[in-house]
């Protein structure tokens, strides 16, 4: 839960601006956010950003659809430690899966900081409603980021948690990083039945969470 918060307020810096202010503004925000950019990469001795994939199929960096062209990935064995012997006992798991973690750590989730802040949870609201024709029960939660080192800022963290109702047992939940849009943004229709319908039709539920308040 640590990394996904400290995920949520990453992307909470980065939207906050752009969800607050729009029209004649946004030159100037946009010209802000690209200085703010080439600090951070300044800082951090990044001198170039690796380019995705491009649309057009003549440019050396084009986007493959073909999957004959797909390098060959073989995916390590779980059950084999990094020096080539096999995962016997459980014990022998317990040390296997902290090798398997490491290396999510580092290739896939990153790294924590080792001060990262704490976050305290409140449940502000709670009803039971419908998603579809699936019986939910929705929770509004706000998550406090402890500033005791900087109390100058205040930082609150807003999630929406959806389980299927008449539990009485944890479910899994799929969290998803969501934002409040502009004034006048349309979102698009989704097809149905959306991804999180498809969750509750497994018992599943599913949570939004969207940092957006700080001062």
């Amino acid at each position: 839960m640590k990394k996904l918060i400290l995920i949520g307020i990453s992307v909470f810096l980065c939207l906050h601006t752009y969800s607050q202010f729009g029209g004649p503004k946004w030159d100037s925000i946009n010209r802000l956010s690209r200085a703010d950019h080439q600090q951070m990469m300044k800082l951090l001795g990044i001198t170039e950003l690796r380019p995705g994939p491009s649309g057009d199929p003549k440019a050396p960096n084009a986007a493959n659809t073909d999957e004959s062209k797909v390098i060959p990935c073989k995916l390590p064995d779980p059950l084999v430690f990094k020096d080539g012997t096999r995962v016997k006992t459980a014990g022998d798991w317990e040390k296997r899966r902290k090798e398997i973690m490491e290396d999510f750590d580092r290739e896939v989730y990153g790294r924590m900081p080792a001060n990262t802040p704490s976050v305290k949870w409140e449940v502000v609201s709670e009803k039971d409603t419908v998603d579809s024709i699936y019986a939910v029960k929705v929770r509004k939660l706000v998550g406090h980021v402890d500033n005791s080192a900087w109390p100058a800022i205040s930082v609150n963290i807003q999630l929406t948690l959806v389980t299927p109702a008449n539990i009485d047992k944890p479910v899994p939940v799929i969290i998803e990083f969501g934002w409040i849009p502009p004034k006048g943004w349309k979102i698009p229709k989704e097809k149905l039945p959306t991804w999180r319908q498809r969750l509750l039709t497994k018992g599943w539920g599913y949570a939004i969470l969207i940092p957006t308040s700080y001062q």
